[in-house]
């Protein structure tokens, strides 16, 4: 019955992940930016003159919009390129946010944007970096790394047992691909027009959530030495790669909709992806092993 149980763990945490997977797209949207991408130039705010206390001014969505967040008392008109009418641009209360599309952001060298705070002009200033090209093969050599190096440790663990160190090895890497995707999460929502909140890291998260309780609970049951442990490990590994599986192609592109370092978002999908893949090789060969010990099992009562 342990050995069921566990089966319909493993089937039904994949049957989730192939559920999830044509979300993947819209929550790989919602990890930095929808349509259209980031460009290979990223802009970037270099200073507000004067300097207002209380009023803010980021870059946004890698480079598509600039967010302002009003802190001051007073009201702040974005003011429209000369000769313009009204466009996208925001009137901000006090105390509010908002994120808008400029389009004196574009092309190449400094721009500046024009802004009254109550009947104060302020300038905001900025220029634009060219961020290095990635090379692809690297990242990709990583992944298939990973993801063998995982299903090494989780083959050991399959053949030696769940009172293993390759059993507590496979819990370490749950948590592993679990915390990537957790920081991927958060440097993702930085970069949201909406500021950085509870509610957007969880609407960032989206069917994330899955994998995280996952995670956590097949890495405790797996170092408690339980029969569920390693397929429901290889379920939430299953779910982190399809849902990042998308953002490799952050392999490609010079600017990511990533709060940090671009690289720090490439290594979490590496591991995320890699070792995920990894893990769901591993609930794999756990089914295949229990089948087999189930029929054994099976055989012997029979000749008896």
């Amino acid at each position: 019955m342990i050995v069921r149980a566990a089966l319909r763990s493993a089937l039904l945490g994949l049957l989730l992940a192939l559920l999830i997977l044509p979300f993947g797209g819209s929550v790989a949207a919602a990890h930095g930016v929808a349509d259209p991408e980031p460009g290979p130039t990223l802009p970037r705010v270099l200073s507000v003159e004067p300097a207002v206390a209380g009023l803010s001014v980021t870059v946004v969505e890698g480079g598509l919009r600039l967010r302002l967040d009003n802190r001051t008392e007073a009201a702040v008109d974005v003011r429209p390129p000369a000769g313009a009418g009204r466009g996208p641009e925001p009137v901000v209360p006090a105390g509010g946010s908002a994120a808008w599309a400029d389009p004196r952001m574009t092309g190449d060298g400094g721009w500046a944007v024009p802004l009254l705070v109550g009947d104060r002009a302020v300038t905001v200033r900025g220029d634009r970096v060219h961020p290095a090209q990635p090379q692809p093969v690297p990242w990709w050599s990583a992944i298939v790394f990973a993801a063998a190096a995982t299903f090494c440790v989780g083959a050991l663990a399959v053949e030696r047992g769940r009172r293993s160190r390759a059993a507590a090895a496979v819990a370490g890497l749950t948590v592993l691909v679990v915390g990537a995707h957790v920081v991927h999460v958060l440097g993702s929502a930085s970069v949201l027009a909406d500021p950085l909140s509870p509610g957007t890291v969880l609407g960032a998260a989206g069917p994330g959530l899955v994998c995280w309780l996952l995670g956590a609970a097949g890495a405790a049951l797996t170092l408690t030495r339980q029969e569920l442990g390693l397929p429901t490990c290889a379920s939430a590994g299953a779910i982190a790669a399809l849902l990042t599986v998308f953002d490799t192609a952050g392999f490609h592109r010079p600017v990511l909709a990533f709060a940090w370092a671009f690289d720090v978002d490439r290594l979490t999908t590496v591991v995320t992806v890699g070792a995920g893949v990894g893990l769901f090789l591993t609930g794999c060969a756990a089914m295949r092993t229990a089948g087999g010990r189930e029929n054994a099992v099976a055989l012997i009562e029979k000749t008896r």
